[in-house]
């Protein structure tokens, strides 16, 4: 993703990011700033159409789970607490649930990665070319390329609403009344 933005940017060829050689204070700066478009657009991705599912076992103190107990806490919202096979109603706050129990359950929750690497892998659930449009239209903001930003957003929208369409007609079927 990242080579594929400095190629869009007009940077030419990415430097080599595998690590064996160095890079120059320009271009790591640009590579740091690249990652955390990239942290942006991907975490709008995982918050608005593609979540991120994790399942952690947790147990609820006092009828109490505070988000910063959990193995990954950057929570974007619950999904469902479970004691057993027994799903529970619980009360969303802004640092921790509550529901009518103590004691273990399984809590399911849609979350952002812990941090963003060079070596990281994001999965398969959206196209490094519509990644790639996302973090160039969001540097290009940043750094006031206005022509560039523009493009490379109107692709990446374009895009990341056909395939949100394609992935989820699939998945929801809308209710209908045979009145």
């Amino acid at each position: 993703i990242i080579n594929n933005c400095f190629v869009k940017l007009g940077y030419g060829i990415a430097p080599d990011l595998t690590g064996e050689t160095e890079l120059s204070v320009e271009q790591r700066k640009t590579v740091n700033i690249l990652l955390k478009c990239l942290e942006n657009v991907h975490s709008e991705i995982i918050s608005t159409y593609f979540p991120r599912i994790l399942r952690e076992e947790v147990i609820l103190s006092d009828k109490k789970l505070y988000f910063s107990a959990l193995e990954n806490s950057k929570i974007v919202y619950p999904v469902s607490l479970k004691r057993g096979d027994e799903v529970k109603k619980f009360k969303v706050y802004p640092t921790h649930i509550e529901s009518d129990f103590s004691g273990k359950a399984t809590l399911e929750f849609c979350a952002l990665l812990d941090g963003y690497q060079l070596t990281d892998e994001l999965g398969d659930t959206v196209p490094t070319w519509l990644l790639s449009e996302g973090v160039v239209a969001e540097y290009a903001y940043a750094n006031n390329l206005i022509d560039i930003g523009a493009q490379s957003e109107a692709k990446y929208i374009d895009g990341l609403s056909r395939l949100s369409a394609r992935s989820s007609a699939s998945k929801y079927v809308r209710p209908r009344r045979w009145e």
